[in-house]
C-alpha cells in the first residue's frame, strides 16, 4: 500500500510536470554589429541622405565587408548602387540576396524597386507580390505592387491593390490618395470624393488632395464650395503661384471679380512682382 501511494504520488508528480506552464523559447537578439561594420554604415547611409552615392557604395562595401551576412548592409549597398545608375549591377545583387535571405520582405521590396527601374514591370509586380505575402502590412509593398500594375496598363488591378492596402491600414494617406487619383483617371470622381475628404481628414496640409476635390466639386458645378476648397490650399501652401492661378480663374468662373481682385492685391501686398501677377491673372 505505501508502495503504491509512492507511485501514484510519482505519477501525480509527472503529470503535474507534463501538464504545467512550459518556458517560452525566447528570440535570441542578433549579434551587435562589429564596430567598424557599424560605423562604414552610417557614413554609407549618411551619404545617400546627402545623394552622395558613389562614396556612399564605397563606404557600404566596406561595412558588407566587414559583416558580410549582414542583409540589412548588404541591402543599403544595392540601393545606393542602384542610385548611381548602375542597375544592372543592383539587379545581379538583388538576385543574389533573394537566393541568400528570401524571408526577408524587404530584399522583395527592393528588388520590385530594382526591376521598376529596369522597366521589367511583371517581375516588379512579382517581387511585391512575394515582400506582401511575407508581411501583408507593408505599406510600400502595397504602393509598389499599384504603381507595377499602373505601368503594365491594369488601372482596375492597381485599384485592387489600393483597397486590399486599406483593408491592412485604413489610415495609409498615399494609399487612399492613390486610390482617389486612380479612380478619377478612371472617370469615377463621384466613389473618388469620398476617399479624398478621408485624406483630408488624415492631413488637411495635403494640397493635391485638396485641389484635386476642389476640381471635382467644380465639375459638377459647387463653385462656392470648390474655390473655399482651392483658398484653403492657396493659403496653406503659403501663397504658391500655381495654386494663386487656378483660384483666379475658378473665381472668375464663379463670377467672384471682387474676389480675383482681391487675390491680385494679396499677392501685390506679399511682394510678387509685376510679372508674376500678371501670369496669375493672364492679362
Amino acid at each position: 500500500m505505501r508502495s503504491m501511494s509512492r507511485l501514484g504520488l510519482i505519477l501525480l508528480l509527472g503529470i503535474a510536470t507534463a501538464c504545467g506552464p512550459r518556458a517560452v523559447a525566447r528570440p535570441t537578439a542578433p549579434p551587435p554589429l562589429a564596430p567598424d561594420a557599424y560605423a562604414h554604415y552610417l557614413r554609407g547611409r549618411l551619404a545617400v541622405l546627402e545623394g552622395a552615392y558613389d562614396r556612399a557604395v564605397v563606404e557600404l562595401r566596406q561595412a558588407a565587408a566587414a559583416a558580410p551576412d549582414e542583409a540589412m548592409i548588404a541591402l543599403a549597398l544595392i540601393d545606393a548602387t542602384y542610385r548611381t545608375g548602375r542597375k544592372t549591377e543592383a539587379r545581379d545583387a538583388v538576385l543574389a540576396a533573394q537566393a541568400r535571405w528570401p524571408r526577408q520582405p524587404q530584399v522583395w521590396l527592393l528588388a520590385g524597386k530594382v526591376f521598376r527601374g529596369l522597366g521589367n514591370h511583371d517581375r516588379a509586380r512579382l517581387s511585391f507580390e512575394r515582400a506582401i505575402r511575407l508581411d501583408r502590412g507593408n505599406e510600400k509593398a502595397w504602393l509598389g505592387l499599384a504603381s507595377a500594375w499602373i505601368a503594365l496598363q491594369r488601372p482596375d488591378a492597381a485599384e485592387r491593390a489600393y483597397r486590399s492596402l486599406l483593408v491592412e491600414l485604413p489610415d495609409s494617406i498615399d494609399g487612399r490618395f492613390l486610390l482617389a487619383r486612380t479612380l478619377i483617371e478612371r472617370g469615377q470622381v463621384a466613389a473618388a470624393e469620398p476617399e479624398l475628404r478621408k485624406v483630408l481628414e488624415l492631413d488637411p496640409d495635403h494640397i493635391d488632395a485638396r485641389l484635386a476635390l476642389a476640381r471635382a466639386l467644380r465639375g459638377r458645378g459647387e463653385l462656392a464650395d470648390a474655390v473655399l476648397q482651392t483658398r484653403q490650399a492657396f493659403d496653406r501652401t503659403g501663397g504658391d503661384l500655381g495654386v494663386a492661378e487656378e483660384l483666379f480663374w475658378l473665381l472668375c468662373e464663379a463670377d467672384d471679380r471682387q474676389g480675383a481682385l482681391d487675390l491680385l492685391g494679396l499677392l501685390d501686398d506679399s511682394g510678387a512682382d509685376l510679372g508674376q501677377r500678371l501670369g496669375v491673372a493672364h492679362l
